[in-house]
């Protein structure tokens, strides 16, 4: 199968326990037990290289998720050819309805997803909670905005990109990665995000558990490539944000 050659180069930039995550949910399901059809644990690369050197590991951690890609676009058991992370963003972008068009990037569409999962769990969070959110943010609020102007406010600030919108993704990623896994992102060093991320974790994670119900219906392969579009997004985000927190 051919490797994705620009997944491949963004993640041997990431760091070790984003990779770890990464590779966790793609082999591990919410039970905590191996997926049923993955691969990756069985390679000798992965008893050499789990989970201290990951990087090692980022082709391999690459192909299993591609195979998992085509799961999701062709609904066939393992053995098939895998599909590029492009086809792979695309086939997320529509289950959870998200608009782009062909000449949108990988990148932005990342961005949109992340935006489409702000719009569904904001709805869910409360107005004390939004302006949490929106302090963590930088998003400055007037005191009488109504919860739908702060998610507003929010939804602009996010699409607007840059740190922002970072911080969202940080949210986010952190949110799904305690929900599946039952632990978060490491940040080591960075009281800031450790901050922001223990304050938002109780209502995000609450309002991500509705998302994941309408996720688990969707189909197995699905459960595995959305979860891993926002890890990526968030690695991605962090290296280009990487000394502005």
């Amino acid at each position: 199968m051919r490797i994705d050659n620009d997944l491949l180069l963004l993640l041997q930039k990431a760091d070790n326990s984003d990779l770890r995550l990464l590779a966790d949910i793609i082999t591990t399901n919410k039970k905590g037990n191996r997926r049923m059809n993955e691969t990756l644990t069985g390679k000798a690369s992965y008893a050499a290289h789990y989970p201290n050197d990951m990087r090692a590991l980022v082709p391999d951690i690459v192909d299993e998720l591609q195979c998992y890609g085509a799961n999701t676009v062709m609904t066939i058991l393992r053995g098939g050819d895998g599909v590029s992370y492009h086809t792979i963003l695309r086939n997320v972008a529509k289950k959870l309805k998200v608009s782009y068009n062909k000449n949108t990037s990988d990148e932005s569409l990342e961005r949109y997803i992340l935006q489409k999962i702000f719009d569904d769990v904001s709805a869910k969070m409360s107005e004390d909670e939004l302006r949490a959110l929106a302090e963590s943010m930088k998003v400055h609020l007037s005191a009488g905005y109504s919860k739908q102007a702060i998610i507003t406010t929010l939804q602009v600030a996010i699409r607007r990109g840059g740190f922002q919108s970072y911080i969202w993704i940080t949210v986010a990623a952190n949110a799904i990665s305690r929900a599946l896994l039952g632990r978060g992102l490491s940040f080591v060093a960075n009281s800031m995000l450790m901050k922001i991320t223990s304050m938002l974790t109780g209502p995000v994670f609450m309002a991500f558990n509705a998302l994941w119900l309408a996720v688990d219906l969707a189909g197995p392969a699905y459960r595995v490539t959305i979860p891993a579009v926002v890890q990526i997004a968030y690695i991605r985000s962090k290296l280009q944000n990487a000394g502005m927190e």
